[in-house]
């Protein structure tokens, strides 16, 4: 039962991945949005310190594959995150900064002849530290330069939104995206634990070629 519900999937996939439809296939894009990133912190003593959450951008650029109602995106982003904490032994704030090569899979349902389409999409993202700031009690600490800070990060994107088309070469799609990261940014030798998850809208103005 399993395989043939497993069969029955993959055909119904390939099929909308073949399928012929008037939309362009290939586009470039330039990728905007705005994220809030919270850090997931565990100290060597197993205590937990609730980091504050602050708004960050990100920027990139994008190739687009369309064909039925499959899209796979293809993007380089770059993108930031800060975050602070308190209380009354500690006063720290840390700021990192990554590249971003990303790749993404969508579903996107047609409505009818409307030009507004929903789309749902999964992907994997694989960051590279380009750069990292500490400031501890009015220390500063370059993370990076110290090793403190591990220089990739994997994460695994969530994401859903709406695609628009007109009748020229030009889209525009928004979504929501939700960013689970996957691994202990910390060095190891730190003996403490930092995961990240990032939420946010992102924009992309896409053209068509």
């Amino acid at each position: 039962m399993t395989r043939a519900l497993l069969s029955i999937g993959i055909f119904v996939f390939s099929q909308q991945l073949f399928a012929q439809d008037s939309i362009p296939r290939h586009w470039v894009s330039l990728n905007l949005g705005s994220q809030v990133t919270s850090l997931n912190f565990t100290a060597s003593s197993g205590d937990m310190l609730d980091y504050s959450k602050e708004l960050n951008f990100t920027n990139g650029i994008g190739y687009s594959f369309m064909r039925g109602k499959v899209i796979l995106d293809l993007n380089v982003d770059y993108y930031s995150f800060s975050s602070t904490y308190q209380d009354d032994n500690i006063n720290t704030s840390l700021e990192l900064g990554y590249f971003q090569p990303a790749v993404n899979l969508s579903y996107m349902f047609k409505v009818g002849s409307f030009p507004l389409r929903p789309r749902l999409g999964v992907g994997y993202g694989h960051s590279f530290l380009i750069y990292g700031n500490q400031i501890l009690n009015g220390a500063l600490t370059d993370v990076k330069k110290a090793e403190a800070i591990n220089s990739t990060d994997g994460g695994i994107n969530l994401n859903a939104g709406v695609i628009l088309f007109n009748k020229s070469n030009i889209c525009v799609s928004s979504m929501y995206n939700y960013r689970i990261g996957l691994s202990n940014i910390e060095n190891e030798t730190n003996n403490q634990e930092t995961t990240t998850t990032i939420h946010g809208l992102l924009l992309k103005i896409q053209l068509a070629f």
